[in-house]
């Protein structure tokens, strides 16, 4: 009978065993830790949910698959994992008492103690998370930008964020709008364009707009960098192919590449302005293969540092890495929800992230960093947070979303690269698992592998060439952390120990 830890504080008891032969065999690979976050959500998710398996466990005797893994075939660098920031979510921070702010950023932020997210949304204007429809350039026909003003940023967005680096300095941020001034639009208006008027919410087709909007992001960019805030990368249009009620705008492929060729281009070129243009956000949708359509354009593929890729479904980044070798993916939002933040939801979450990361993404965007109360867009649908903050009685929920995120985040850190990972069914026995593997700067592997049975299981593993085993725990996403060849595997080192 042995002891084993869960996240709750309980103990629980295995009265069952392996035969010696296959607890020998899993010793083959006990310098391994496993840092894991429980899918049983029976309560409240804490504010530091990752639990170390500090004891053996028990599972079947069978090996219900097997993980093939070789460092030597490396892939991407990883840029990090995070969240966006909104308008509504960052209210709902400030109205936090200062020590309690304090508190939900080391959680989010902390790379040693907490998250430790490390590259972060931000919207250009409203998002549908806006309490309302705004941009920085509210006053028509204003193609000098005279009027171009952060305001309503600096007392939402730019203290959190500022708050943020303070805890995090090596933050990086990328940002996209959902819809550019009205005034710049055939429809006069950010928001409203679905519907009778869908054929209205478009950028204006003409010289002095793309010129007026590519001044625009300059100012945008130079203004956060003012505040402290430097942005690595601008996806110069959300969802391109979308019509929606909310800010938005169509943007199709001939006005993408005129806007980023001709104006985004030369403008940061010119200014000196060192924010890579990654376009997109491009959503993986049959109806609109315009990605596919941009990456025709030889001047398009020059101004490109990567494309923003969203819903991935794997078909358009594996045509467009097959026909443009050496094109770089970022990953820019992860599937939303309803607002129920249910454990199932989380349980998918973990899977998105390995997909994406697979299929060559160098980072992960969560959705909703924050949310009020509400959950609610400031156009009325709920949709799921990492964290939900309640204004009046100031009380932080950690949703369960937060965990998958919280632990792929400490594991896989900015720099760390994407080794050959693969998962085989064995014995008949019906499990799959979604599995990736990263190799870091001290030499260590990391492997992410999910769980979803209600007992621990045994996992054949192949790690270049070496034969071993791995038990993750029940109902678990799981980080297994192998030391460098030569290493101490009674190390106490983790992944945020280098920072």
């Amino acid at each position: 009978m042995i002891k084993f830890l869960y996240p709750s504080g309980l103990v629980a008891l295995a009265t069952f065993a392996l035969p010696l032969a296959v607890q020998a065999q899993v010793g083959a690979v006990s310098s391994a830790r496993i840092y894991y976050v429980s899918n049983n959500l029976e309560s409240p998710v804490p504010e530091k949910p990752i639990r170390e398996l500090t004891a053996p466990l028990t599972a079947a005797e069978l090996s219900v698959g097997r993980i093939d893994i070789n460092t030597a075939e490396r892939h991407q660098n990883m840029t990090g994992i995070g969240a966006a920031f909104s308008e509504i979510g960052t209210l709902a921070w400030a109205t936090l008492p200062a020590d309690q702010q304090q508190i939900l950023l080391h959680a989010l932020f902390d790379a040693k103690e907490g998250a430790g997210l490390s590259f972060c949304r931000l919207p250009v204007g409203s998002s549908d998370f806006a309490t309302s429809a705004y941009s920085y350039s509210e006053v028509p026909d204003d193609y000098e930008m005279k009027n171009f003003s952060l305001a309503r940023d600096e007392k939402s967005i730019i203290p959190a964020v500022v708050a943020a680096r303070q805890v995090n300095p090596s933050l990086q941020l990328f940002a996209s709008p959902w819809s550019p001034p009205g005034w710049m639009k055939l429809s006069g208006k950010m928001d409203g364009g679905g519907g009778k008027n869908h054929e209205n919410n478009r950028l204006r087709d003409e010289e002095p707009i793309y010129a007026a909007y590519a001044l625009y992001f300059e100012k945008y960019l130079t203004g956060y960098l003012q505040h402290g805030i430097p942005i690595a990368r601008l996806c110069p249009q959300n969802e391109m192919d979308c019509n929606p009620g909310y800010p938005g705008c169509v943007m199709e492929p001939a006005q993408t590449i005129k806007l980023v060729t001709g104006h985004l281009a030369p403008r940061f070129k010119a200014s000196k302005i060192t924010t890579e243009i990654w376009p997109g956000t491009f959503r993986e949708t049959p109806k609109a293969p315009w990605a596919t359509e941009c990456m025709k354009n030889d001047a398009f593929r020059a101004a490109a540092s990567g494309l923003g890729i969203q819903y991935y479904n794997g078909h358009l980044i594996e045509d467009m890495a097959k026909n443009y070798p050496g094109v770089r993916f970022m990953h820019t939002e992860a599937s939303c929800d309803d607002g129920k933040n249910t454990a199932k939801q989380a349980l998918n979450r973990f899977g998105e992230m390995i997909g994406n990361f697979n299929a060559g993404c160098d980072n992960y965007a969560y959705w909703n960093m924050l949310l009020d109360e509400q959950q609610k867009s400031g156009w009325g649908w709920k949709q799921n947070s990492l964290v939900t903050i309640d204004r009046v009685t100031h009380e932080i929920r950690y949703n369960a979303d937060f965990q998958p995120v919280c632990l792929a985040s400490r594991f896989v850190r900015p720099g760390d690269v994407r080794v050959t990972a693969a998962f085989h069914n064995a014995n008949g026995i019906k499990f799959s698992t979604p599995v990736a593997a990263f190799g870091n700067a001290r030499g260590e592997t990391v492997i992410l592998a999910q769980n979803q049975s209600d007992a621990p299981v045994v996992l054949d593993l192949i790690m270049n060439g070496t034969p071993g085993k791995l038990l993750l725990p029940a109902n678990a996403d799981c980080a297994a952390v192998f030391p460098a060849p030569g290493g101490d595997k009674n190390s106490k080192t983790s992944p945020a120990d280098a920072l």
